[in-house]
């Protein structure tokens, strides 16, 4: 979503409240946006609404996608392209299209993970930081992980955790990979949304 203020203080707390997976961490963002900068809020819930730019607000799965606007991020790549005449425009997209699908192609054919490069990569930075938490089990699928600031309770059957991000994202939170660590799980693929899978981004 393009959005642009000129101030500095209302673009954090605009984008801390958009990237808040916590209801409660959304509300009091956004309340102190509204008392810092009224106007910003006013347009952000009545003009646009928050369940477009929200990522606790946002009604159904947005998985990891944080943006709504696909023509924004085509705008750089095509930059120079819309200076030309509507075919050849036409023709320059498709080309570039062809391009990007063949690249993914060629990587997926070649991808030999279980899930796909970002997702390995985010799923190796998580279990950095799982190994520091200190885990309690509570019954055979939930846990309560204790990381300094709050306990975090992990259900793995249900995978929900506390922290909202396990369910918002589809992938294990770093409570989830402690608690699953802990009963000799090493294999958390399985936590993770099918649609990360590299079968899926073979098909697509």
């Amino acid at each position: 979503m393009a959005f642009s203020v000129k101030s500095k203080g209302a673009n954090t707390l605009f984008n801390q409240a958009a990237e808040a997976y916590k209801l409660s961490e959304f509300r009091a963002k956004f309340a102190k946006l509204e008392r810092r900068y009224p106007h910003v809020h006013e347009y952000l819930s009545n003009q646009v609404g928050v369940e477009k730019w929200a990522r606790s607000m946002f009604v159904g799965e947005r998985y990891n996608i944080m943006t709504t606007n696909i023509v924004e991020a085509l705008n750089s790549t095509l930059k120079r392209a819309r200076e030309y005449p509507l075919l050849l425009l036409l023709d320059s997209i498709v080309e570039k299209m062809v391009e990007w699908f063949n690249e993914r192609r060629e990587k997926a054919q070649n991808l030999t993970s279980p899930l796909t490069p970002e997702c390995e990569r985010r799923l190796r930075h998580v279990w950095g930081e799982a190994g520091t938490l200190a885990p309690t089990q509570i019954n055979a699928n939930e846990w309560v992980i204790r990381c300094g600031g709050y306990d975090a309770v992990v259900d793995l059957q249900q995978m929900t955790c506390i922290c909202n991000k396990f369910e918002l994202e589809k992938l294990p939170c770093e409570h989830a990979l402690r608690a699953a660590g802990e009963i000799g799980e090493n294999k958390f693929y399985k936590r993770c949304s099918i649609y990360y899978s590299a079968s899926y981004w073979r098909i697509t």
